[in-house]
């Protein structure tokens, strides 16, 4: 799926919920705010991991887009 699509199909969600998107979007947000690259509610471009940098998406969308993935690959 295409970034921008991601991106309409997150804050989608996030304005019009749906009960399985948000059980979804529940399991993924708890490994987030676990996750060092987390900054409030982004995933922090500016940090890394392993080498690997955040996208820079705001997790309350991102975590909604089914389509999705974690640039870290934790979901």
């Amino acid at each position: 799926m295409g970034q921008v699509k991601e991106i309409f199909e997150g804050f989608k969600n996030l304005v019009f919920p749906d009960e399985e998107v948000e059980a979804l979007a529940e399991q993924r947000l708890k490994i987030c705010f676990e996750c060092p690259v987390r900054t409030d509610n982004k995933c922090d471009r500016d940090k890394s991991l392993n080498r690997i940098k955040g996208c820079g998406c705001w997790l309350s969308a991102k975590t909604r887009s089914v389509g999705s993935n974690c640039p870290l690959k934790k979901w």
